[in-house]
């Protein structure tokens, strides 16, 4: 009678020490999974839609806080080209038309250890109005003074003053009369959609000559 009960009691006891054993293990291991940190890509990248319709494009743009907390949280070092993304269709875009945002290395990353949670995106486009071609550097007067290239927009429309920066991309030491220079332009994008714009070109050519097109009586006026 004795060695009878001693048998489903043993039993008993050795079943309950696995059953906590192995709650204990899930538990440690959901708690492992809730920690470990998880890159979205939504939270990741703003979707700007730039244009009008028919030109409307697709700029990027990155959160570095958001990255920078991923890599704190999983002791994971990435970089912003490490999680690259890239658009299915980036310009001539319409009301209407559906794009898809999606990581250039999801597998590379996911080789890392990286928890991804969402790896693409769909967006629709939508806000993008009628618009009008227009060339910043339409007005645009460079010239050389001293060796040095002047820029001068006073003659550009008040868009251009307020919401164009203009600067030189093949800087010289020096410069001659008849030398090219390729200008550049930085265009307030949210402005020019604002204002029903499509930015013909962001970049040309000017031939340069030693004197301003702008007369001297031009310039007392201003």
């Amino acid at each position: 009678m004795l060695k009878f009960n001693k048998i489903p009691i043993f039993l008993i006891v050795c079943v309950l020490i696995i059953s906590v054993a192995f709650g204990i293990w899930l538990l440690v291991d959901g708690v492992g999974q809730e920690e470990k940190a998880g890159l979205e890509l939504d939270e990741l990248y703003k979707v700007n839609i730039y244009g009008t319709q028919g030109e409307g494009f697709v700029d990027l743009q990155i959160n570095e806080s958001y990255l920078q907390r991923i890599c704190d949280e999983s002791g994971i070092d990435l970089t912003a080209e490490d999680v690259k993304a890239t658009v299915s269709k980036e310009n001539n875009l319409y009301n209407g038309d559906k794009i898809t945002v999606s990581f250039v290395n999801g597998k590379a990353l996911k080789d890392k250890g990286v928890n991804i949670i969402s790896d693409t995106i769909t967006y629709s486009v939508k806000g993008l109005k009628e618009g009008t071609d227009f060339d910043v550097f339409s007005d645009l007067n460079v010239y050389i003074e001293d060796e040095e290239v002047v820029i001068d927009n006073s003659r550009c429309s008040n868009f251009v003053k307020d919401n164009v920066d203009f600067f030189i991309k093949n800087q010289l030491e020096t410069y001659k009369e008849g030398d090219t220079v390729i200008v550049g332009a930085h265009v307030d994008m949210n402005a020019a959609t604002d204002n029903g714009y499509n930015i013909e070109k962001t970049e040309t050519e000017f031939f340069i000559s030693e004197i301003s097109e702008v007369s001297e009586e031009e310039k007392t006026n201003d």
